[in-house]
């Protein structure tokens, strides 16, 4: 038994040299390097966006302008597109106003409930679908709204991985808003529906 268990632990090591020997970590660098420099328009993503209004002036003016191949101000090949959905998701965390419940009231009153948000890592993820805002819980067939920005779609609905960022995992679920890859016109008009339904906001991750 012993030695089996030897065996397959040169096995495995193999496997992962060999698999891992033929990865070229400067064009993965440089793959990477271009899609946030060229292609998503970002140098410095902590100088250009400071809050949800400079997330939203950065979705119109940088991002939908890249997106669409062939229009005015971008610049790239059409040949350096993907094939695919181009959409815009969302995790989110549920609203508990009992998560300041243990802070002093004057805290709570200055800070307002800002700082009562769980963090992703509370396992608080909203999974609830809505209609047209975050207020109304829908709580018939979410079929019904299947395109809407407010149902909750799981990961394997969307057949996205989990993400493990600075602060936090998160999972491969969430909203999704739908954009058009023809017609900026129609992806804006998208864009401000969600803008002025509030789609970002305090819960948004």
């Amino acid at each position: 038994m012993i030695r089996d268990f030897f065996l397959y632990t040169i096995f495995m090591i193999f496997i992962l040299l060999l698999v891992y020997g033929h990865m070229d970590i400067l064009a993965r660098f440089h793959q990477i390097r271009f899609t946030k420099h060229h292609y998503l328009g970002i140098y410095d993503p902590l100088n250009v966006i400071h809050d949800a209004s400079g997330m939203w002036s950065y979705l119109n003016d940088v991002l939908l302008t890249r997106l669409i191949p062939n229009e005015r101000n971008n610049s790239l090949k059409e040949s350096l597109y993907l094939f695919g959905t181009v959409r815009l998701r969302q995790t989110r965390v549920k609203p508990d106003s009992g998560a300041c419940s243990d802070l002093p009231e004057t805290i709570r009153m200055i800070y307002n409930t800002e700082i009562c948000i769980h963090s992703m890592e509370d396992g608080q993820e909203e999974n609830n679908s809505f209609v047209n805002s975050w207020k109304v819980v829908y709580e018939d067939y979410v079929e019904d709204l299947e395109d809407s920005p407010f149902v909750y779609k799981s990961a394997e609905q969307l057949r996205t991985a989990s993400f493990s960022g600075q602060r936090a995992t998160y999972s491969g679920g969430g909203f999704v808003a739908n954009f058009s890859r023809d017609n900026i016109q129609e992806a804006r008009i998208t864009l401000d529906t969600i803008k002025q339904s509030k789609w970002l906001d305090q819960y948004t991750r």
